[in-house]
């Protein structure tokens, strides 16, 4: 009995020597990518140095479409280029918009995917996934441009073309050349299922609703 008691005791006097447990704390969850037609009308900082104080733009890293080394590393060096602080933030903001905003998808195609013409295209509904295995060799990259969710075939173009003195052969499905390849592939694709319209919803593979 008496060694019971001192047994109790003693774990007692352990348990209130311990120090306490550290509290659980939950990671706040990051917050979602806002709707960039709605940020891009607010200002943000850092503003520019220069007389007016012209807002920093670009999303966070985390929001943007698409990343590529190469551009960002070509926005530090203009930096030494262009001396007015608010004309290199227009630069700043403008050059990567592209790349920042309006890489909507991009992916390989369905092997069965591009000869689909869907038979009502004022359905609501999204279209059925063909059946069928991804073709690796064919990329595809849906741009949009601006708030519209369709990509034109013009505007499209003319959105990589800024990029391409520094595009360089590759086979990374990461790289500036895939994004040409994805948007050639699929401009290809747009043109031969209906060679007169100028504008396009996403791919099937994108599995992106109409609107």
């Amino acid at each position: 009995m008496r060694a019971s008691i001192l047994l109790v005791h003693t774990l007692a006097v352990l348990a209130q020597a311990q120090p306490p447990r550290a509290q659980l704390t939950l990671e706040p969850e990051p917050p979602s990518c806002p709707d960039y037609s709605g940020y891009s009308s607010t200002h943000h900082e850092p503003k520019s140095t220069g007389r007016y104080k012209l807002s920093y733009q670009r999303p966070r890293p985390s929001c943007r479409t698409f990343t590529l080394p190469e551009v960002e590393d070509t926005i530090i060096s203009m930096k030494r280029v262009i001396k007015d602080p608010d004309l290199f933030r227009l630069f700043e903001n403008c050059f990567p918009n592209t790349l920042d905003t309006a890489i909507t998808w991009k992916g390989l195609s369905w092997r069965n995917a591009s000869n689909y013409l869907p038979t009502d295209i004022n359905s609501p509904d999204p279209p059925p996934k063909p059946t069928g295995n991804n073709d690796p060799e064919e990329e595809l990259t849906f741009i949009t441009t601006g708030d519209i969710p369709a990509m034109w075939l013009r505007d499209s173009a003319h959105q990589l073309i800024s990029y391409s003195p520094l595009l360089t052969p590759s086979n990374s499905t990461s790289s500036l050349a895939s994004l040409y390849r994805g948007l050639i592939n699929l401009q290809a694709r747009y043109i031969l299922t209906a060679p007169h319209c100028n504008a396009f919803l996403a791919p099937l593979e994108s599995l992106i609703p109409p609107p």
